[in-house]
């Protein structure tokens, strides 16, 4: 059976707090797949549906990261592929963004050498807090709050393996195992 899986940094659980209540009052403005506070994370690399033994290789590799722990601060929104047709909403920031870039390099070359495809997206660091099937538009009170976004800030102490089961409900993502920087 394959295993559904991800690498990535998860926010401390004062900022999923924060965000959190961010996101509450956002969540009335548009009719979204807004993420649950138990799936906010920075994916750094999704390896998708993996072997097992491919699975427990990467597993084990991703213990020979070498990167200091360092401070990740996410102060503005965006949207892909852009507002004008918004699919994906994001929160990102450039305090930390250099370090993310070079976690997930690291966790990229360790997916490659387990016989994952290269990545064909250029790594853009960010956190994603809502999705649509709806191209188009969004509500000006949206774009506005959306500009108003706090800063969530948290020191980057580690990254984890997550596998995701897919449910009617969303998905559930269970912590395999986590890595200390």
């Amino acid at each position: 059976m394959l295993i559904r899986a991800f690498i990535a940094v998860v926010p401390s659980g004062e900022v999923q707090n924060a965000m959190e209540k961010y996101l509450s009052q956002l969540r009335p403005l548009a009719n979204h797949k807004w993420v649950n506070r138990s799936q906010l994370h920075v994916t750094l690399r999704f390896l998708g549906e993996i072997d097992p033994k491919v699975f427990d290789e990467i597993k084990m590799k991703l213990e020979d990261v070498k990167i200091a722990p360092f401070r990740i601060s996410l102060d503005h929104c965006g949207a892909f592929p852009g507002i004008a047709r918004a699919k994906v909403l994001w929160i990102s920031g450039e305090t930390g963004s250099s370090e993310l870039k070079q976690l997930a390099a690291q966790t990229e070359q360790i997916a490659v050498s387990c016989g994952i495809a290269p990545e064909e997206k250029k790594f853009s660091p960010h956190l994603t807090i809502a999705r649509t099937r709806i191209e188009g538009n969004m509500p000006e009170e949206l774009i506005k709050a959306m500009k108003d976004a706090p800063v969530f800030s948290w020191q980057c102490k580690d990254f984890v393996l997550m596998q995701s089961q897919l449910t009617p409900h969303g998905p559930i993502y269970t912590e395999a195992k986590r890595y200390q920087l």
